[in-house]
């Protein structure tokens, strides 16, 4: 066993928070350095990053050996893909319903929605690389693949995941959307996360999650959008329909499955 991938196995939670810092490093010292600068140059720019983060993210994986357990290697079965239909397709129906009110993307401007579509699908992708096929691996690693051991790697990993939504405050969000924010993202990502592992490959879960952000990010583009107490609370509710769907199919995976390690 390497080196590297002995102390992620001895310390998932220290190698989860390693690459949260170095992912967040990434993604907005950048940011920060053009904030002032047209849309288009942010949306290009933020595809750029999150590209550059993805193969580093990849990289990581060669380095740890882990190509083919995380399932980088392999585009996945007809079976996977069509897991990942069910979420997408629910989603994308309620979650730009709920912030705009419509389904429509905002197409004044072309160019810029096809910008801002390709910077949301690539913001998908990297996140499933970074706390899917890096972090909730790790912790898979460490803690063995019963069922038990995969929950716990799913709501870990969640943690993970949710909890970087609160910078976005750093660049003027509205705080309540933020938290509600939080909370849609941990549940959404332990039901992505049991869905990722029951597929056994990262791709079609990084299309899911890309796909729901290109819906929801053209449609809500340019708009001022306020989250009330309540609209949270049911934002929040409309995400437990897919934890239970990940946890159903979950049950069916059988956990013994060659070929993962």
């Amino acid at each position: 066993m390497r080196p590297i991938e002995a102390f992620v196995r001895r310390h998932p939670s220290i190698f989860a928070l390693l690459v949260v810092i170095g992912f967040l490093a990434l993604l907005l010292l950048p940011d920060l350095l053009i904030k002032d600068r047209s849309d288009t140059v942010l949306e290009s720019a933020g595809i750029v990053e999150r590209v550059v983060i993805s193969i580093l993210a990849v990289a990581v994986l060669a380095m740890l050996g882990w190509t083919k357990d995380a399932g980088v290697r392999n585009s996945g079965s007809a079976r996977a893909w069509l897991m990942v239909l069910p979420p997408l397709l629910y989603l994308a129906t309620v979650f730009p319903y709920l912030f705009t009110r419509s389904w429509a993307p905002n197409m004044r401007d072309p160019r810029l929605t096809a910008l801002v579509g390709a910077d949301a699908f690539m913001s998908g992708v990297v996140e499933e690389l970074v706390f899917r096929a890096l972090i909730f691996l790790a912790f898979v690693q460490a803690w063995g693949r019963s069922r038990d051991a995969i929950i716990k790697a799913g709501v870990a990993s969640s943690v993970f995941f949710a909890l970087p939504h609160l910078t976005n405050m750093l660049f003027g969000q509205q705080p309540l959307r933020v938290v509600a924010q939080v909370g849609w993202a941990f549940t959404l990502g332990i039901a992505i996360a049991w869905l990722y592992y029951a597929g056994a490959s990262v791709w079609p879960a990084a299309f899911l999650h890309g796909a729901l952000d290109t819906v929801v990010a053209t449609n809500r583009m340019g708009l001022k959008i306020a989250i009330t107490p309540a609209k949270g609370l049911v934002m929040f509710a409309v995400s437990l329909p897919v934890l239970a769907y990940a946890w159903f199919v979950l049950r069916r995976v059988s956990f013994a499955a060659a070929g993962r390690d």
